[in-house]
């Protein structure tokens, strides 16, 4: 399949603003998109939540936005916003409130990409 047609897997994909960062280059947005689904954070942000490490659990989710940001999937990294927000305000209700749901997103998109693309 075509990197392309991920867009028919993954409805948010923004194939277009993902090729942009990688330089229109498709073997390459293809290898970044690789290093995205192997980072470990849909390991690691769970463990951060449940320890109410908010520091951490802050550093981590902002590099979840901007990465999901510049892969293409614009609205998982409007979640992860709200939620980076929330952990340096130590805002636990909208993180109690909105970790799930990002968690969410994030694992479909996860499994979208590995499923389609290896």
């Amino acid at each position: 399949m075509a990197l392309s047609e991920l867009k028919n897997v993954i409805s948010e994909f923004d194939y277009e603003s993902g090729m942009a960062y990688c330089g229109e280059d498709e073997e390459f947005f293809l290898e970044m998109l690789s290093d995205y689904v192997d980072s470990g954070r849909d390991e690691l942000l769970p463990k951060l939540y449940e320890a109410k490490d908010w520091v951490n659990y802050e550093i981590e989710v902002h590099a979840l936005k901007s990465t999901s940001r510049m892969m293409g999937f614009p609205l998982l990294g409007d979640k992860c916003e709200v939620l980076q927000n929330a952990a340096a305000a130590k805002d636990e209700a909208t993180l109690n409130a909105k970790h799930g749901e990002m968690m969410s997103s994030y694992e479909k998109i996860l499994m979208a990409v590995r499923n389609e693309i290896g």
